[in-house]
């Protein structure tokens, strides 16, 4: 019996371990005593006191079997065993996919931060708005976590609801998870968040890749120059280097889907010379090739039908030991064929006038 009860003790400390919580060695004390008891007064023994938890299982298919006392025993370290009786009774679910266990939700950091029953509640109906913000506390200690957790608490005081907006698609509602991470809420502050529009919240909330200081500035102007905005281009670290805030701001759908292929390709400047010369460029996304834009000017480029764009992006790149050979003989032949079907059409066109 101690042996088995010391093997279980082990592997609480193991999950708790890998859903991203530490204790102290007083709380692992403290909470050894108080586990031992529990242990004793709950594991079920067969007739031959053996353990019905099987330990030549895998950790994930015993989470199950040993998630009571994972609860019970990190609970008691926090001080939590009587949230935890009410969250259950409440119907919240701790335990998740592997060995994802939401400890989280029992933190005294966190808990102490709301009223019970409006913590309660916030776990219920919010959980993965809570869970997001607490894993992007991961690597943060001391008085900056501490800040985090009273910005987080103090936003949804006053606005619990403040990441659920409706959708119009579906006349339901979306739940924006990653609107208070603690970048979100580092750049952004808990004020601007508060007053941001359904806009500014929904792009705060994609922010999910790696930015820089920089980069969370420039949005923050964004924003704060664009309110209502609805970007036609994510709004990635590229795309901040390569634009303007009013570029992006003012940026069409169209020209969108131009510069999300010419920054792969790092043609961004040739883009932009392109639409600057003519607001209505458009061309297959094929078109938009280095080999291509190296062979024709802007002026030959701007000339072209849109059956010449489609024929020249056709064209293969040829390669040879791995050198990209530029076609030019073949784009050229294709930029003289447009040039004659063009000429064609407009003669063609005034002979409809005329008649």
């Amino acid at each position: 019996m101690d042996k088995k009860i010391e093997e279980i003790k082990e592997d609480i400390q193991r999950i708790i371990r890998m859903n991203n919580q530490r204790l102290t060695d007083e709380q692992i004390e403290a909470a050894n005593k108080e586990i031992d008891s529990f242990l004793r007064e709950n594991l079920i023994l067969d007739e031959n006191e053996s353990k019905v938890i099987k330990y030549n299982r895998p950790l994930k298919d015993i989470i199950k079997d040993i998630i009571p006392y994972v609860l019970h025993y990190y609970a008691f370290t926090q001080g939590n065993l009587e949230l935890k009786t009410k969250l259950e009774d409440a119907g919240y679910v701790f335990s998740g996919a592997n060995i994802k266990v939401n400890l989280y939700a029992l933190d005294k950091n966190l808990s102490s931060k709301f009223e019970e029953d409006e913590y309660i509640q916030l776990l219920i109906n919010q959980n993965k708005i809570i869970e997001r913000f607490y894993d992007s506390l991961r690597f943060i200690k001391g008085e900056e976590r501490e800040k985090y957790l009273s910005d987080f608490a103090y936003i949804l005081h006053i606005n619990p609801t403040i990441a659920i907006v409706k959708d119009d698609d579906s006349h339901g509602f979306n739940t924006f998870q990653n609107l208070l991470t603690e970048k979100n809420l580092k750049y952004f502050g808990k004020d601007f968040i508060l007053n941001s529009t359904e806009s500014q919240k929904k792009v705060i909330n994609s922010l999910y890749f790696y930015l820089d200081d920089y980069h969370f500035a420039k949005i923050k102007s964004l924003l704060q120059a664009y309110p209502n905005l609805v970007p036609n281009i994510e709004l990635n670290g590229k795309v901040l280097d390569a634009f303007s805030i009013e570029e992006i701001g003012n940026m069409s759908s169209k020209d969108a889907n131009l510069y999300k292929i010419a920054i792969e390709k790092s043609l961004v400047d040739r883009m932009k010379e392109l639409l600057e010369a003519d607001p209505m460029f458009d061309c297959p996304r094929n078109f938009i090739s280095t080999e291509i834009f190296k062979a024709l000017d802007n002026e030959t480029i701007l000339g072209l039908t849109n059956i010449g764009k489609t024929e020249i992006g056709n064209i293969k790149i040829p390669k040879a030991d791995n050198v990209i050979i530029i076609p030019v003989r073949k784009i050229n032949r294709a930029v003289f064929r447009d040039k004659m079907r063009k000429k064609k059409m407009e003669s063609n066109s005034e002979k409809s006038i005329r008649l």
